[in-house]
């Protein structure tokens, strides 16, 4: 953990040697495997517009997938394909300042990433739906069925939380390597030959090549406002004590490499949240629906059975 950290915060030595390359903003990354479905907009009540793609079935169990700061809502592509495949209907969308989702005048705060998920739930009438968000998708679902019990009984069946935290990250990598993660020069390097290879450290053990591009490609391609913007909302983030209100199965997902949202982090959600199963995946990291889709594929079907 603290050579890994050591790995990051380093990097800003070798800023100004990095090959400058531009990086080009995609929606797509070498992990897709889901083609387009229908895209519709939803505009929240603070005015931002986000995109959202559904595919599948009309009449298929739900399952709504929020992906993680500084990703894309294909980080979720090898987890809702198999899903689309059995008869599900899967609805990812693009989270506020991501891809072609606006921000509203709301901005960052994870609370209103929860809103941004109610209010998403209700324009398209969804129903008896599957929630699993991973890493800030998992704050955003955990904000919402926090901050909108309502909408959670109506609308919701069970929650999957992958790779996530309810706070307390002001000592986590997060923080201790944020002025090198957030420092423009950073993208340089990244962008540069081999570049991907310092997002190695957010993967488990076994994580390929293509699985730290698409990292790396899906981290570019969100713009450096947002990341900022996110990266202070997550540090003074704090659902500890609203976390003991949910009212819905939940089970929390972690694998014990994590060195952003650690194990013990998944460990006092289980704790917390009322009846919540923990499942810990041994050996991998922070980019589970990269690491272990057919786990949370099996973990998001029996949820919705």
């Amino acid at each position: 953990m603290k050579r890994r950290t050591l790995v990051l915060l380093g990097l800003g030595a070798g800023l100004s040697a990095a090959v400058v390359v531009s990086a080009r903003k995609t929606d797509r990354s070498p992990l897709a495997v889901l083609a387009e479905g229908e895209r519709t907009q939803v505009e929240t009540s603070d005015g931002a517009v986000l995109t959202v793609d559904v595919n599948g079935p009309e009449d298929g169990p739900v399952v709504v997938l929020a992906h993680c700061w500084g990703g894309d809502l294909h980080n979720w592509d090898r987890v809702a394909a198999p899903l689309v495949d059995s008869g599900h209907r899967v609805v990812r969308w693009y989270q506020r300042g991501h891809g072609t989702s606006t921000v509203g005048s709301e901005g960052f705060e994870i609370e209103r990433f929860g809103a941004d998920l109610a209010e998403l739930l209700e324009a398209l009438d969804l129903r008896d739906a599957v929630v699993a968000g991973h890493s800030l998708g998992g704050m955003t679902t955990q904000a919402f069925a926090i901050g909108h019990p309502e909408v959670a009984t109506e609308r919701v069946q069970a929650l999957v939380l992958v790779a996530t935290s309810s706070g307390n990250l002001a000592g986590s990598p997060i923080a201790k390597a944020q002025r090198f993660i957030l420092n423009p020069a950073l993208d340089r390097a990244l962008a540069g030959p081999g570049g991907h290879v310092w997002l190695r450290v957010t993967l488990g053990k076994g994580a390929t090549p293509a699985m730290v591009r698409a990292t790396r490609d899906h981290f570019l391609g969100t713009p450096f406002e947002t990341r900022i913007g996110i990266a202070d909302a997550m540090l003074l983030m704090d659902l500890h004590e609203g976390r003991r209100s949910i009212d819905l199965p939940t089970t929390v997902v972690v694998g014990t490499r994590d060195t952003l949202t650690p194990l013990a982090h998944s460990r006092s959600m289980a704790a917390d949240i009322p009846g919540a199963e923990l499942v810990v995946l041994p050996s991998l990291g922070h980019m589970l629906p990269f690491e272990a889709p057919d786990r949370l594929v099996q973990i998001i079907e029996e949820a919705s059975s």
